[in-house]
């Protein structure tokens, strides 16, 4: 069983949420809905309408998001120029790249996020000196025979994170002993 470090990792608090998403909630699109055309799994063809500025979809008549439009419903005119669906994630990337673009220009960096990265590295120098971190160090040290993983040359002297996906409850498989010099390359490719 994994032990989890007592002092759980900081979350995003409401005044924490990056002002960026505020500020796209408060931006409405004009939805501009086209007759999206999908192709089903079992080779049947539905349309759905989908705005063709943000991504988003509704239904037929209104209703809720999602329902198909009866084949009866359409034109031979929107069947034929009905977009293709698959491109609805593209659509919606970028808006919100638009989105991005538009508060970056008005208000530059997101100090939200710039808040929260601060509030990690504090916990996690806290963590690292914590019993259980010791302990799966240890236990990383001990798998590798004291040997770098990076190299397999020189001594291993401290553990990387491959991801900090479960940073404080982490499996022993997300770390590696490394010795400083690979430890300070593999970081510098990681962080630009």
């Amino acid at each position: 069983m994994i032990e989890v470090y007592e002092i759980q990792k900081p979350g995003l608090t409401n005044s924490d949420v990056p002002a960026f998403w505020k500020f796209a909630n408060s931006k409405n699109c004009i939805h501009n809905f086209v007759v999206g055309k999908l192709e089903a799994s079992n080779g049947t063809i539905q349309y759905r309408r989908i705005c063709d500025i943000c991504g988003a979809v509704t239904g037929y008549k209104g209703n809720y998001n999602g329902t198909a439009i009866p084949h009866a419903a359409l034109t031979y005119e929107e069947k034929t120029n009905a977009i293709d669906y698959r491109r609805r994630d593209a659509i919606k990337a970028e808006y919100k790249a638009r989105l991005h673009e538009e508060y970056e220009a008005l208000f530059g960096v997101e100090e939200g996020q710039a808040r929260y990265r601060v509030k990690f590295w504090e916990w996690y120098s806290v963590y690292l000196s914590s019993l259980i971190w010791q302990r799966r160090r240890q236990a990383v040290m001990r798998r590798a025979r004291g040997i770098c993983e990076a190299c397999q040359v020189a001594s291993a002297t401290e553990v990387h994170h491959l991801t900090y996906a479960h940073v404080g409850r982490e499996p022993l498989f997300e770390l590696v002993a490394v010795c400083t010099k690979c430890h300070e390359q593999i970081t510098g490719w990681d962080r630009p």
